[in-house]
C-alpha cells in the first residue's frame, strides 16, 4: 500500500548495492495496493519512460476482483509521476507481460481473463481506448486468470479455475489454441514458460 519504491542497487545514482540498497523515490499510485510492475524499454524509440504498475485490490476467487493498471513516467527516477490509468469495471488486474517489439501489454485481469493494450506513443489520462481485445479462456463464470506470459509468439495464461491455456493473438484478436480444464481439483500456482 506504500506504492512504488525505486532503489539503487548498483546503478550509481545513490551509492547503493545489492547488499546495501538505497531508496531513490517513493510514489504512491492512485488506490495503492501495488502488486507488480513492468518497466517498458521501447525498442522503437529507445525510451525507458513508462512503468506499468498493477494494483491488486479486494476480490473473491471466481466472481469478483478490483484494481487498475497505473502508468508512471519514470524518465527521472527521483521524481516519477502517474500519467495514465486503465480500468475495467468489475475486474482487477494481477500479473502482466509486455511484447515490447509490438508495444502491447498483456494483462491478466482475473474474472475478465486476459486483455491486450496498445502502449505505443504518448500515454496520458484514461487508456480505455487503448484496449485491443480481451478473452475469458474458461468462459464466463469459469475464468479467474492471474498470470500471462508471451513465448515464441504464443501466449500462455494460467487460470485459477480453468487451468493452463495456450492463446494466439493475431490481427488484434485473441483465440484459444488449447488447454483448459486440466487442473480442476486445485488452484494453479506459478507460471514460467521456457521454449
Amino acid at each position: 500500500n506504500t506504492g512504488v519504491m525505486i532503489f539503487d542497487v548498483g546503478n550509481g545514482i545513490a551509492g547503493g548495492s545489492p547488499s546495501n540498497p538505497q531508496l531513490i523515490s517513493t510514489t504512491p499510485t492512485v488506490g495503492g495496493e501495488t502488486h507488480n510492475a513492468w518497466w517498458f524499454w521501447n525498442p522503437h524509440t529507445g525510451e525507458k519512460k513508462y512503468l506499468f504498475v498493477g494494483q491488486e485490490g479486494a476480490g473473491m476467487i471466481g466472481s469478483s476482483s478490483t484494481g487498475d493498471i497505473h502508468v508512471l513516467d519514470v524518465h527521472d527516477l527521483a521524481h516519477p509521476s502517474e500519467v495514465a490509468c486503465f480500468r475495467l469495471s468489475g475486474a482487477g488486474t494481477h500479473n502482466f507481460w509486455m511484447d515490447e517489439d509490438a508495444q502491447i501489454l498483456y494483462a491478466a485481469y482475473y474474472n475478465q481473463g486476459v486483455v491486450a493494450l496498445d502502449v505505443s506513443g504518448l500515454l496520458t489520462g484514461d487508456l480505455a481506448s487503448r484496449l485491443i481485445d480481451s478473452i475469458r479462456p474458461g468462459g464466463v463464470g469459469n475464468t479467474y486468470t492471474w498470470g500471462v506470459q508471451l513465448d515464441n509468439g504464443l501466449l500462455y495464461a494460467i487460470d485459477m479455475l480453468s487451468g493452463f491455456w495456450q492463446l494466439g493473438f493475431t490481427g488484434g484478436k485473441f483465440r484459444l489454441r488449447g488447454g483448459g480444464d486440466n487442473v480442476p481439483e486445485r488452484y494453479s500456482s506459478d507460471l514460467a514458460v521456457a521454449n
